[in-house]
């Protein structure tokens, strides 16, 4: 959910997908597609139901450990921890689960699970802050059979490993 109050992208789409509607907020990227480093990095707030955190309980339970995940009780107590008026967040909230009866959102979400019970005033809410991050990336460093990484000559740099994500997954 932004800043405004307003979901804004299909929450399952790829890493790649959401991180773009994420940057998509700053009218610099929406013309250019680069970001801008000088520019404050936008938030938004995760918020899953209690339903949909019994379903990530390990994730949920070590987000609440490290202080990035909040339980909090009732849309009223949402609402405030996101500085919004409760009639936004309650709007929000409300067309996500017509949304979810209908079987589609205007984003093509088809799969709705964890939805919020009905009496919003009774859920349980689990919310935190998220940014748009890099997640992956494609390719990485070039590395050799022995995780030794390879200037742009194909030259072993001494002393420098590398493996996982970092090279492309290996």
């Amino acid at each position: 959910i932004n800043r405004d109050g307003n979901r804004f992208c299909n929450e399952l789409g790829t890493r790649a997908y959401v991180t773009d509607k994420m940057f998509s907020h700053d009218p610099h990227y929406i013309k250019t597609k680069k970001w801008n480093i000088t520019n404050e990095i936008p938030t938004f707030s995760l918020v899953l139901s209690a339903s949909a955190a019994e379903g990530a309980k390990k994730h949920v339970d070590h987000y609440l450990n490290k202080g990035l995940l909040k339980k909090i009780e009732g849309l009223e107590d949402l609402a405030k921890w996101m500085n919004l008026p409760l009639s936004k967040v309650k709007e929000t909230v409300e067309q996500y689960q017509r949304d979810a009866k209908d079987g589609r959102d205007q984003w093509g979400k088809t799969s709705f699970s964890g939805v919020p019970i009905d009496n919003l005033m009774d859920e349980t809410f689990f919310a935190g802050t998220v940014t748009p991050v890099l997640h992956y990336c494609m390719g990485g460093l070039t590395i050799n059979k022995e995780g030794n990484v390879l200037d742009e000559n194909q030259q072993v740099i001494s002393g420098l490993h590398a493996a996982g994500e970092v090279s492309g997954g290996v």
